[in-house]
């Protein structure tokens, strides 16, 4: 999906560059609990810590200096607007019609 929307935008004329957040592959013994329906607790918890160990890698190339994609990666993370102090908030969008009213 990257890729066709990176060519997409680049034949509009804008420069695009695709960075992959560093993750480090997947050990065999958790690909039983991959399944995108699979909700037990032992496939929440090796999710979770897989999830833990691809932000440190991501969070050790953002610290490196010599990481290009590392630094492109920090930019963006501090060009993000500030958490509001309430948290995300997320509203329903309204379901009304006009019949409804």
């Amino acid at each position: 999906m990257a890729r066709l929307l990176t060519n997409a935008i680049s034949s509009c004329g804008r420069s695009i560059r695709r960075v992959r957040f560093p993750n480090k592959p997947v050990p065999a013994s958790m690909m039983p609990y991959l399944a995108l329906d699979d909700t037990r607790p032992e496939a929440m918890d090796r999710l979770v810590g897989q999830a833990h160990t691809d932000a440190d890698l991501t969070k050790s190339a953002c610290d490196d200096l010599n990481s290009d994609d590392g630094r492109m990666i920090r930019r963006l993370m501090n060009d993000l607007p500030p958490m509001p102090a309430t948290g995300a908030v997320w509203r329903p969008a309204p379901t009304t019609t006009r019949k409804d009213r």
